[in-house]
Formats: structure tokens, C-alpha cells, sequence
């Protein structure tokens, strides 16, 4: 148990007394070392972080009105009954001053003692002191009620009334309530919903672990006077507050991203985050309580704990998954495993003009080889990543990856239907490992093998008028671009189409570069491209292939996905 006594005001008495909630969170060993103890410089710099453009005033206001009170007030005044057995620890920060104040018998609860305008929050004019401060202190917890307090000062002002009767007279008490409860449990929870844990300087490291892990959480709750059986409701009234963020159809992706990128935000989406964390903080309270049998387990599903921003709502979407649902999946839409250097100087300019050249859409793959296998590189790469049954089907947790294969006809690759097949076993017998299924027509979509036709790579996407001018501007030799020349070239060429040759048995011996010839042919395949596309009459077999890849982009830029 965590409760806390205090001597008596009175100098003749000696009793003990319990003493305040708002004490008993100082006398706790941890409480604002995972959040923040502010002053009021700091809370409004924080207030501003998240789009609250307040200042002084309005604090001095908010807390006249009793819509939003300091959590403590610093006094001048040293009582000795007031004192309390604490140990200042930590940096010099509010946190440690806070401490000190409640050891000197200085630090007051703002919640029951009212307000007093002999408190000024900013410095009178009269007021030359270089120390001076208002000594007011606040909780972070508390930036979460600043968003409805200001509205009810709106509503006060329109109405020319300066009390709050019109607010239910149990909304402020409640709010100091869970501000109380949120401070008593961030050491124990928040670290594991940040995934980061804070070691102010002289603090025992290895105490704060293990009080993380062994906390009384039923003890703490009791000793700030606050009903276990609320944590869900405050926390549902958090997600409620929430539902109106800007960003909240990027939930999904928010759960998965890290508290450093959390800190990046700035204004009502930062705002309505924290209003996420503290209701899992408290929801992850309620859930531990649940298991000891002190409070009912939360259900399963439950539209007011729809956006909570633990991973155990709708975090059973692995990262992947949500990734490929924004489009942003560091999975390629489509593998396109090519043989060669020369078909490459071609395929990328080609994906480029069909705007597929980013990674994440088409990635290229070269095999160096026509007696390469790729059944590894699909096991591995193109495998569905099945997740649960629905019906008959099965739900992908990552997005797919189609595999496209362009080879020249030989070796492995003379009869492309039996490779085919080969891998679409591979990629079945990964997937029944998995536990799962996946059927031909899932396998038809996903494994796509194209050989450029009877002839290799340059002599099936050229023709002899085509690659002749190039051949002349590269080739050496007296007679170079001679009628005799040509006629000798064009029987070359010929021939290596008749024996279903490489072209390099014609580039040989005119001592050209293939990639030299590659870039050379590049604007007479653009050109070619252009007017196939144009006239509806596809016959290049490298645009059929750019086309079938298009295809698959398209299809796989959706948003779930699944096999059958």
C-alpha cells in the first residue's frame, strides 16, 4: 500500500493523519519521473506544442473559474505539520523542487484550498524580485483536460456568467481524479506504452525496475482515494474525447510507429495522441486489476474501446499488412527477374516512362544467366504470407508480390511451362507450411514467365533495319557501312536468327559492346513502344512484358488481399 501521513497543523498535537491524494502521489517513490511535474512556463510551452494558445491569464482564469487547478502551489510559508517524510531525488527540476517543498512543510494542494488573488501568476509591477515565481505546478497529465476546460470558459463567457454551475457539478472533480490516477500509474505503465523508459540522475535504477514490475496498483489507487471501476470508463472517455483527431484514419499505422516519431507531432494531433496513451495507461491497469479479480475483463471487442492505441485492438494487423493498406509496403508490387546487362539498359528506362521505376513498385532482378533457377529467390520472396481462414480464402498479412519472369528460349527456359510449374510447387509447399492453402488461380496471378519468342533478347525485339544503322555506328573496320559491309552483316544477322543465335555471335566479330548497343537502340524501342501503343497493335515482346507488369501494379495497389 502507498498511503502517506502528515503531523498534524496544530504545534500541541502529535497525531498522524491521512493526508490528501494529491500528497499521497509525492509520498509514492516514483510518480512525475516517466511524465512531467511543469511549471506554468513549461505547461504553456506544452500547451502550445499542442495547438492550446494560452498564457498566463488564461491559467490565472482556469484556475479562479475551478475548470482546470494547478496540482500544487509553492508557499512561502513553512508549516511544520505540513511536512512531509520524503527524500528530494532526481535533477533540479519541479519534480525535485516539488519534493523539497513537501519536506519543508511549503507545498500545498491546490484542490483544497481554493484560490486566493494575492497569487498572481506573473510577476506585479511592484515586484523587483529576481527569484520570484508564481509557484504554481502542474502534471502533463493535465494538458489532457485543457481542451474542455477552455471550451466551458467560452461558454461561461458567452453566457456572461462567472460561475460553472451550468457544468455538472461531478465533471470537476472527476478531472482532478484522473489526473491523480494517471500520475499514480505512469511508472508502472507508460514506459510500456512509449517503449521508453526515463532514469532521471540519482535515482535507483534497478528500485524504479522493480517497482514497474511488483507495484501495488490496487494499493496505489486506494491511497489517492480513486474507485478501480472507473479506469475503463475514464479511459473510454479519453477514446471518446479522441475520436474527433485529424489523423485517425492513420491509427492503424500510428500503433506501429515509435515514441520518437510520436514526439515529431505538433497541435491537435499530438494533442488527441495523448489522449490515446493515457487511456491506455489506464485501460492497461484496468486489465492487470481484471486478472486478479478486482474488476470485470474488458470484452473482447467493444466500439468504445475501438481506438485504443495498444496493439491489442486492432494490432493483430502486422506491420506489413498496414503498410500495403497505405500503400507504403516495403514489399515490391511486382519482381521482374530479367537475364541479362542488356535487357536491363532497356527495362529500366521502360519502367521509368510507365512510371513504375520507385522500388517499392517494381524491383529488378538479375539472374546473369539462363541456367539460373529462381525457385529460391520465390520461395523467399514472392511467398503469400497467409494470416487467417476466411471461408474459403485465406487473409494475406503482408502484401503480395507478383514475379514476372522475361528469359531468352534456352537451357532451363526452352520449355518455360515446366519452370512455371516448379516454381508455383515451390511457392504451394511454402504456403502449406504456413498451415494455409493457395490454389491455381492465385498461383496463375502471381507467377508470370515470358521468353522473348523464338530468338534471344536484341534479335526477338529488333529488326535487321533497325539494328543495322546501330551496328554501323559501333562497328570497326575499313568498311563500315560499305554495301558489302551490309550485305555481310545482314547475312550475319540471318544466319544467328535462323540458329536461334546471340546476337553476340554477329557484335563479335565487329568488335561492338552489347551495352554500348543497348543504349545506342534505346530511342528506336521508345519509338517503337510509342506507335504500338498508340495503334492498339502490340507485337515487341518487351512491351508485352512492360505491359503485363503494369497490369499487376495496378491490381496490387489496392487494399487487402487474400488467396484462394
Amino acid at each position: 500500500m502507498y498511503y502517506a501521513t502528515v503531523m498534524q497543523s496544530t504545534d500541541s498535537s502529535s497525531d498522524t493523519a491521512e493526508v490528501s491524494p494529491a500528497f499521497a502521489l509525492v509520498r509514492m517513490p516514483f510518480t512525475f519521473m516517466q511524465d512531467d511535474l511543469l511549471n506554468t512556463d513549461g505547461f504553456i510551452r506544452a500547451a502550445r506544442e499542442r495547438g492550446h494558445a494560452i498564457d498566463h491569464d488564461d491559467l490565472q482564469d482556469l484556475h479562479s473559474r475551478r475548470l482546470l487547478l494547478p496540482l500544487y502551489r509553492a508557499s512561502n510559508t513553512p508549516v511544520a505539520g505540513r511536512r512531509l517524510d520524503v527524500k528530494p531525488n532526481g535533477c533540479f527540476d519541479p519534480r525535485f523542487q516539488a519534493l523539497e517543498l513537501a519536506g519543508e512543510g511549503r507545498l500545498r494542494d491546490c484542490a483544497v484550498e481554493g484560490y486566493c488573488t494575492a497569487w498572481p501568476y506573473e510577476r506585479q509591477d511592484d515586484n523587483d524580485d529576481p527569484q520570484w515565481r508564481n509557484g504554481f505546478l502542474y502534471s502533463s497529465w493535465q494538458l489532457l483536460e485543457l481542451h474542455r476546460a477552455l471550451c466551458e470558459r467560452r461558454l461561461l463567457i458567452q453566457l456572461q456568467q462567472r460561475t460553472q454551475h451550468i457544468i455538472p457539478p461531478e465533471q470537476l472533480p472527476r478531472r482532478h481524479n484522473r489526473t491523480l490516477a494517471l500520475c499514480a500509474l505512469t511508472p508502472r505503465y507508460l514506459p510500456g506504452v512509449l517503449g521508453t523508459l526515463s532514469f532521471p540522475g540519482g535515482v535507483d535504477r534497478e528500485a524504479l525496475e522493480n517497482f514497474r514490475f511488483h507495484a501495488d496498483v490496487l494499493g496505489l489507487l486506494r491511497a489517492i482515494d480513486f474507485d478501480p471501476g472507473q479506469l475503463r470508463l475514464e479511459a473510454e472517455f479519453f477514446l471518446l474525447e479522441a475520436s474527433g483527431d485529424p489523423l485517425h484514419d492513420w491509427l492503424p499505422l500510428i500503433r506501429h510507429a515509435s515514441y520518437d516519431a510520436w514526439k515529431k507531432l505538433r497541435g491537435k494531433p499530438l494533442d488527441y495522441l495523448w489522449l490515446r496513451i493515457g487511456a491506455e495507461v489506464l485501460l492497461r491497469a484496468h486489465e492487470e486489476l481484471a486478472v486478479e479479480g478486482h474488476v470485470e475483463a474488458l470484452p473482447e471487442a467493444h466500439p468504445s474501446l475501438r481506438g485504443r492505441l495498444g496493439r491489442k485492438n486492432d494490432s493483430s494487423r502486422p506491420l506489413e499488412q498496414v503498410l500495403g493498406n497505405f500503400g507504403l509496403s516495403p514489399h515490391p508490387r511486382v519482381l521482374l527477374v530479367i537475364e541479362g546487362k542488356t535487357e536491363r539498359y532497356h527495362v529500366l528506362p521502360l519502367l521509368e516512362q510507365f512510371g513504375l521505376s520507385r522500388p517499392e513498385l517494381v524491383r529488378i532482378q538479375q539472374c546473369k544467366g539462363s541456367k539460373v533457377s529462381p525457385q529460391l529467390l520465390a520461395r523467399y520472396a514472392v511467398t503469400p504470407r497467409i494470416g487467417k481462414k476466411i471461408g474459403d480464402a485465406w487473409e494475406m498479412v503482408a502484401t503480395p508480390t507478383a514475379l514476372v519472369i522475361a528469359m531468352d528460349p534456352e537451357n532451363k527456359w526452352i520449355r518455360p511451362e515446366d519452370e512455371c510449374r516448379k516454381i508455383k510447387d515451390a511457392i504451394r509447399e511454402e504456403v502449406e507450411l504456413q498451415g494455409g492453402k493457395v490454389g491455381d488461380e492465385s498461383l496463375d496471378f502471381q507467377v508470370n514467365v515470358f521468353t522473348w519468342g523464338e530468338d534471344k533478347y536484341e534479335l526477338a525485339n529488333f529488326n535487321d533495319e533497325e539494328l543495322l544503322p546501330a551496328l554501323a555506328q559501333l562497328a570497326r573496320g575499313n568498311d563500315v557501312g560499305s554495301k558489302e559491309w551490309i550485305t555481310r552483316v545482314t547475312e550475319a544477322l540471318q544466319q544467328a536468327r535462323q540458329d536461334h543465335s546471340d546476337i553476340g555471335v554477329v557484335t563479335g566479330p565487329l568488335r561492338v559492346n552489347k551495352p554500348e548497343l543497348a543504349n545506342l537502340l534505346w530511342p528506336t524501342l521508345l519509338q517503337k513502344c510509342e506507335r504500338e501503343l498508340k495503334s492498339g497493335e502490340i507485337e515487341t515482346p518487351v512491351l508485352k512484358v512492360m505491359l503485363k507488369v503494369d497490369e499487376l501494379v495496378q491490381k496490387l495497389s489496392a487494399g487487402s488481399y487474400v488467396v484462394v
